[in-house]
């Protein structure tokens, strides 16, 4: 593949489990986690950014293979207030 700039808009879920924070990607079926939210977006970068390099380097076309999250991320996602978590 020829290097290109490409831009991804994402949607992500970040979740409290037990003690750790996960941030899910509903656009794309990846998550990362994390002690704390920051830790988690920054390991969700991470991970995002490390799979589209494989892609890339692998002459695919970078997230391919993944699908949307579970439903179950998506209605929580809508479910969420403005501060971003979870009402329960």
């Amino acid at each position: 593949m020829t290097p290109r700039n490409v831009e991804f808009k994402l949607n992500v879920l970040l979740l409290r489990e037990g003690e750790m924070w996960i941030a899910q990607c509903l656009d794309y079926d990846i998550a990362a986690q994390g002690r704390t939210i920051a830790a988690a977006k920054q390991a969700f970068a991470h991970t995002f950014a490390g799979q589209v390099l494989v892609d890339v380097h692998n002459n695919v076309q970078p997230l391919q293979g993944f699908e949307q999250a579970p439903p179950e991320y998506w209605e929580k996602f809508k479910q969420a207030d403005n501060g971003g978590a979870a009402r329960t």
